[in-house]
């Protein structure tokens, strides 16, 4: 902290002797050459002075500032927003179709890099459908997912 007000000091020092020497030198040619030369000894002055100040001697405390860890809370409403756009989407495919599941489960996984794959689907439908039906969206269901999916109907008990 000391070198800090050192160096205020020395600047304010120079400030006054230049001050002092501009109003010294007389008018003329040699006037403006030797305010340039006064101006460079002071930014040279300003300079050196700045660079001697050690700055070791300020801390930031910067490890005991919590950061709250929002990943969870990101994971949780990104797959929900995924499960839930998925869901969507295979309704409106099944209901084109002229099918009504009761239910639709998704169950999806995401990676570190937030990307999105589902991994299951499963379609409940209620006693009063139809067994072909069921087979039927189930097999819709199997070739727009794809093989890597498992993809189940069944009639809810």
């Amino acid at each position: 902290m000391t070198d800090i007000k050192q160096t205020v000091l020395l600047i304010c020092t120079i400030a006054v002797a230049v001050g002092i020497l501009r109003m010294i030198i007389p008018e003329g040619k040699t006037k403006t050459q030797l305010s340039f030369i006064i101006s460079l000894v002071f930014t040279i002055a300003i300079l050196s002075s700045v660079r001697a100040i050690d700055l070791s001697d300020i801390k930031l405390e910067t490890e005991n500032i919590a950061i709250p860890d929002m990943s969870g809370r990101l994971y949780a409403i990104t797959e929900a927003t995924a499960v839930k756009a998925g869901e969507d989407e295979i309704e409106n495919y099944l209901h084109s179709l002229s099918i009504y599941p009761d239910e639709i489960k998704l169950k999806v996984n995401i990676d570190e890099n937030y990307s999105i794959s589902i991994s299951d689907i499963e379609l409940v439908f209620s006693k009063e459908t139809k067994a072909e039906t069921v087979q039927r969206a189930e097999n819709e269901i199997r070739k727009r997912a794809g093989d890597e999916v498992i993809v189940t109907a069944y009639i809810r008990e």
